[in-house]
């Protein structure tokens, strides 16, 4: 954090926007996975996303110079105009409705601050070449285990056949509200808390996927019981009006059988 009275340099706007690329590169490698959608189109659409962290930098250098001093504000402000940016991007790239892209966003948020305190672990107190290199290699690895944790279709799951894409989308925002505090919080940890603090933090957002694939799970199961007792149902509804038609069958042949008797006396 810095002081009213420090100048915000170039090499700090540098470092700024060097840092948001990662992050969002990041991000752009969860999003793929969460929404679950391939194609070479949206690969195609990547370029635009570099607006975004170019646009963050540019931001926190006005918010510096119109209040230097409210470091969380600056901050708030920043993370939130960013999470707008990516947002109206991944509406764009995927051309879905905004609340899908929305709660994509917040929860590969989620694993990007994940991977973020990974990496702190890692190389605590590392230059930031060799946090690059962490990520080249955490956020792929990491990547590929929740493809084949099949997330992006429990998430796509639980936003069609959830609490709906409103609420769903508020109660991810606030996880990654609460994951950004925790980033936040950390300049006030003691260095030797540092470790057991990002390895909470990254249980948190294990516990919020596992969440997420437990509640899309359990929508999966009512889904297809609900799709069994359709079936029985139907069935049910079969065998009665084969029934009635049975009836129906008997009653004519009894009355059949009586015209002829009748015909033949």
């Amino acid at each position: 954090m810095r002081g009213g009275n420090e100048m915000f340099t170039l090499e700090d706007c540098l470092t700024s926007f060097t840092g948001s690329l990662i992050a969002h590169a990041a991000l752009a490698v969860y999003l793929f996975v969460i929404m679950d959608v391939r194609g070479w189109r949206i690969l195609k659409k990547l370029p635009v996303l570099l607006l975004s962290p170019l646009a963050a930098s540019l931001l926190q250098v006005g918010l510096y110079m119109l209040i230097p001093s409210c470091v969380l504000v600056r901050y708030y402000i920043s993370s939130f105009a960013v999470l707008l940016m990516c947002t109206f991007w991944a509406r764009w790239a995927w051309r879905t409705e905004f609340w899908r892209a929305f709660s994509a966003v917040c929860m590969g948020g989620v694993f990007q601050v994940s991977t973020s305190c990974l990496s702190q672990i890692l190389l605590l107190n590392s230059e930031l070449q060799f946090t690059v290199v962490v990520y080249l290699v955490v956020v792929p690895i990491s990547a590929l285990l929740l493809h084949r944790l099949r997330f992006g279709h429990w998430f796509r799951l639980l936003l069609e056949e959830g609490f709906g894409p409103r609420r769903t989308s508020l109660f991810l925002f606030a996880l990654e509200a609460a994951m950004e505090a925790f980033l936040i919080l950390q300049g006030g940890i003691q260095p030797d808390y540092l470790i057991p603090y990002y390895a909470l933090v990254l249980a948190m957002a294990a516990l919020e996927a596992g969440l997420v694939v437990y509640l899309g799970q359990r929508l999966d199961t009512a889904r297809k019981v609900a799709a069994q007792q359709d079936v029985i149902a139907q069935q049910q509804l079969y065998e009665q009006d084969l029934e009635s038609i049975r009836q129906e069958v008997r009653a004519f042949r009894h009355d059949y059988k009586n015209l002829l008797a009748g015909l033949s006396e």
